[in-house]
């Protein structure tokens, strides 16, 4: 009589079984994956930490004075910097793939769960970055044998580290997720991680801003007293931005401490972040939809029309299309306009001097990336859209579809101006020697990011193609940095300059000469 209960009971247990047993497997899977993962990002902290260790051993030894904490505080420096890249670069793009529209719902028929397939995917790539930095212990074993180094330098920077992962984590998968509708989502997500973590800081300091300008019209005058019913407001927020817990953390360890509000409210805005986004896997995966319905939808109830193509069909394309438009560029126009708000803030209410002046450096360094990693966008869509070699047949100048691709997004960012002629006049007025400096090498950077994305697609992929350009780039910073530890001001910026120029030439000949002889095999 209790067979047919038995019977019953039985495929329950055995679906259970198998969904944890699949989930399981799953788990197994990612780790063995990141297994292949671990070299680029050793190989990238292994000579970091090497050319740190040389040149702070170099500096120190010159001056006859050898201590450990100025060692600990360069490797601090480096760990804190492959979260942040690690996080941005490699942890963002996680589930970029699995959630973009065009396989998700190939990957619902796996049967794994979006919360598994999220904190799986998502987390053995923190367990990489992690593992990466491991290697950099025997550096913090040689620091402490040279003295100075204490246990709560080592607590402290462990805890500022963790605050620091935490916070990234939140923030890439709130970015990897957010860009799985966009063209090239592998590059949104890690610079949509960046532009969080900027806006996180840029938040704190407008706080700041917001009660000194309050003071200033109360008072006449920019500094908090004591007295004030707004000064622990004040304290609070200076202390909590996430740069000034890390400075604290490794310059005087002593007033570092985990249990201050200051420092663990990040975890609680971390774990605020990674609901946020686990929420919205969630109705990733329980909503179905199509593509084209989903399209002509938005089409219908935008209300906003595309200009007419005129002459210009290939910056029409790219401007409007791939780059999303008016919309688009009245996104970044708002970015660009709370950036600069911020930033004006920042320089009228900071009581340093030399404060514009990193306000100006952040601005003038962050510009040419963001256009160089929109550019990368817009080649990427091309070939993952599969129409390159469509264009390629077109009796055209080929070199013309890159010069549009870079005039739109030229286009699209030209409330970069904003914060340029907000920053740039306030420090050149005292810095204008570094200002230009640093408005020149920034932007033949950027030209050379440009030229490594152009590369990067118009090439063939062999294996040692990325190795070589990562050497080489290593290479070349390396070679830079030791010429300004080494040389003069004026003589370090032209030599830096000419490498940078004898960089950009050959690769700009190679990439016309690629695009020329361009063929389908």
């Amino acid at each position: 009589m209790n067979s047919p209960t038995v019977t019953a009971a039985q495929p329950e247990r055995e679906s259970s079984w198998s969904g944890a047993q699949q989930q399981r497997v799953f788990w197994e899977w990612c780790l063995r994956r990141e297994v292949f993962r671990f070299a680029p990002l050793a190989l990238l902290v292994v000579p970091l930490a090497l050319t740190e260790l040389h040149m702070t051993l170099f500096w120190q030894w010159s001056r006859s004075v050898v201590r450990g904490t100025d060692i600990l505080r360069g490797l601090f420096g480096i760990a804190a910097m492959m979260v942040v890249g690690g996080g941005a670069i490699h942890a963002a793009q996680a589930v970029c793939w699995e959630v973009s529209t065009d396989l998700r719902e190939l990957v619902r028929l796996t049967g794994i769960g979006p919360v598994t397939l999220f904190f799986a995917k998502s987390l053995v790539r923190w367990w990489t970055i992690l593992c990466s930095l491991l290697l950099l212990t025997p550096m913090v074993l040689f620091a402490i044998t040279l003295g100075g180094v204490t246990t709560a330098h080592l607590v402290a920077c462990g805890w500022g580290l963790l605050m620091l992962a935490a916070l990234t984590l939140g923030m890439a998968m709130v970015a990897g997720i957010s860009a799985t509708e966009v063209q090239n989502a592998s590059t949104t997500a890690a610079m949509g991680t960046f532009l969080l973590m900027l806006l996180y800081h840029l938040l704190i300091w407008m706080v700041l801003a917001l009660l000194s300008a309050v003071m200033w019209f109360a008072t006449g005058e920019w500094a908090v007293p004591h007295s004030s019913w707004f000064r622990p407001v004040y304290d609070f927020a200076w202390q909590s931005a996430p740069i000034a817990n890390l400075v604290r953390a490794i310059s005087t360890p002593t007033l570092f401490s985990p249990l201050a509000p200051t420092y663990w409210i990040h975890f609680l805005f971390a774990a605020l972040l990674i609901r946020m986004a686990t929420v919205v896997m969630i109705n990733r995966f329980r909503t179905i939809r199509t593509v084209a319905v989903a399209s002509d939808s938005a089409a219908r109830n935008s209300g906003h029309s595309r200009p007419r193509c005129s002459n210009a069909p290939f910056f029409w394309k790219d401007s409007q299309i791939l780059l999303g438009g008016l919309r688009s560029r009245r996104v970044w126009l708002v970015i660009y306009l709370l950036a600069t708000l911020g930033g004006l803030m920042l320089m009228t209410s900071g009581q340093d001097r030399e404060l514009p002046l990193v306000v100006c450096i952040i601005t003038e360094c962050v510009l040419p990336v963001i256009f160089a990693v929109r550019l990368d966008g817009l080649i990427a869509a091309e070939f993952r859209e599969q129409t390159w070699q469509s264009l390629m047949l077109l009796p055209i100048d080929r070199r013309t579809l890159i010069w549009s691709k870079a005039k739109a997004v030229a286009w699209e960012q030209q409330g970069a101006l904003l914060p340029l002629l907000i920053a740039v006049p306030i420090a050149a007025s005292r810095y204008p020697a570094a200002v230009f400096m640093v408005a020149v090498i920034a932007g033949l950077s950027g030209f050379m990011m440009c030229q490594v994305s152009a590369a990067y697609y118009l090439t063939p992929k062999y294996f040692w193609t990325g190795p070589v350009r990562g050497g080489l780039f290593l290479c070349l910073i390396v070679l830079c940095v030791a010429i300004w530890f080494n040389c003069g001001r004026w003589e370090s910026f032209f030599m830096t300059v000419f490498l940078q120029i004898v960089t950009i030439m050959p690769v700009q000949q190679f990439i016309g000469t690629h695009i020329d002889d361009w063929t389908e095999t």
